[in-house]
């Protein structure tokens, strides 16, 4: 299964919504901070999802193009925010935006770091950014560095044993790595830096998260009999009542911008 396949997303779009956006919103919330923007400031959104950034950004700007490549995820977007006159939502790639430079800021939160041809994402937001204006990404660092995720990728290892282990390493995963492709791409005056954002579940709410938002949990549910779903299930929700702590958990992923 490939986290750049549309369909996932179109798939898990009402479960993702309704789980992703409270852990989100932090994280935009700090890739936000490092721009200045304005009421005048034009704004794009690029692999959007239901639109978390957008939502947080668009009181205080004239416009925000939030773009998406799964059309759930746009029809989600476009639903939560329809009160939101100066946001517009379009479905499209975003490794061939094909937009002119008339954006002050071009945020990608979570999106970037999935897609087949990152360096082309970036030429293709940093082409939809007038001169002076930023760039930002955000991408996870490896489960391993992450409690949160750890905690998460022992829990589905005791519902379903014969998942593959998480990889110790992957891309665009460190600050370093992060700061080079932003540097190849063209961009100046380049930082990154992680971020840590504390979050406290109930084990109920642990499990579901991840059972109704996560793309790969949805898929593995496909493959499985339901009668496997649910002995997995039980397994997991045994696993939490034994190890799952009462204090916060920490999230943390890499933000990173530049300017054109």
């Amino acid at each position: 299964m490939s986290l750049s396949d549309a369909d996932v997303w179109h798939a898990i779009a009402d479960g993702y919504t309704a789980t992703a956006m409270h852990l989100l919103q932090p994280f935009s919330r700090a890739a936000l901070d490092g721009v200045p923007l304005g009421p005048d400031s034009r704004v794009l959104d690029v692999a959007c999802g239901p639109g978390t950034l957008t939502e947080l950004v668009a009181p205080h700007v004239a416009h925000v193009l939030a773009v998406d490549f799964a059309p759930a995820m746009v029809r989600a977007c476009r639903d939560r925010l329809a009160s939101q006159t100066q946001v517009e939502v379009r479905e499209g790639d975003g490794q061939n935006l094909g937009l002119q430079p008339t954006f002050d800021a071009a945020f990608s939160m979570f999106g970037l770091m999935f897609f087949p041809d990152r360096a082309a994402g970036l030429r293709s937001m940093r082409g939809a950014v007038r001169p002076g204006g930023h760039v930002v990404v955000s991408s996870w660092v490896p489960v391993d560095r992450s409690p949160a995720m750890t905690h998460g990728l022992a829990m589905l290892k005791a519902a379903f044993p014969f998942l593959p282990d998480a990889p110790v390493t992957s891309a665009f995963a460190s600050v370093d790595e992060v700061r080079a492709e932003l540097e190849a791409s063209g961009l100046r005056d380049v930082s990154a830096r992680e971020v840590r954002v504390p979050v406290q579940r109930t084990a109920e709410e642990a499990w579901r998260d991840m059972a109704i938002g996560a793309a790969p949990v949805h898929r593995l549910r496909q493959s499985l009999s339901p009668e496997a779903w649910a002995e997995g299930e039980a397994r997991a929700v045994a696993w939490l009542a034994a190890h799952h702590p009462t204090d916060p958990l920490d999230y943390v992923a890499i933000i990173g911008q530049g300017r054109v």
